[in-house]
């Protein structure tokens, strides 16, 4: 089951054999974020770099092979308001997208605060 978590030390539930992607905390903005993304995840050289192509890569992620994926961000602090905003809501619509199409992957978010 994939899921969102919100909190400080959280322990990934997914096993161990996991992809481990960690965004750090010197992410400063929606363009830093983005390149972040790409970076961790491995998107592929179409990534647009805006918010839908974040949401669209983040529903596919075929070229991932484990099936448990663990997304962990160090702390979304230094980000302003809206940006942590329209993230959340991405995250909340892809980790729904995953629960309805688990057959490949099963998606831990984790948010440090």
């Amino acid at each position: 089951m994939s899921k969102i978590s919100f909190g400080t030390k959280i322990i990934p539930t997914i096993n161990q054999s996991a992809f481990v992607a960690t965004i750090g905390a010197m992410v400063r903005d929606k363009s830093e974020l983005l390149h972040e993304f790409s970076r961790v995840l491995l998107f592929p050289e179409y990534f647009g770099n805006n918010w839908d192509a974040l949401n669209d890569c983040l529903c596919d992620l075929t070229w991932i092979k484990e099936r448990g994926i663990v997304i962990v961000f160090e702390s979304i602090s230094h980000l302003d308001n809206k940006t942590q905003e329209i993230l959340i809501d991405i995250l909340n619509e892809v980790v729904q997208f995953w629960n309805i199409n688990n057959e490949l992957h099963d998606i831990e978010i984790i948010i440090n605060e």
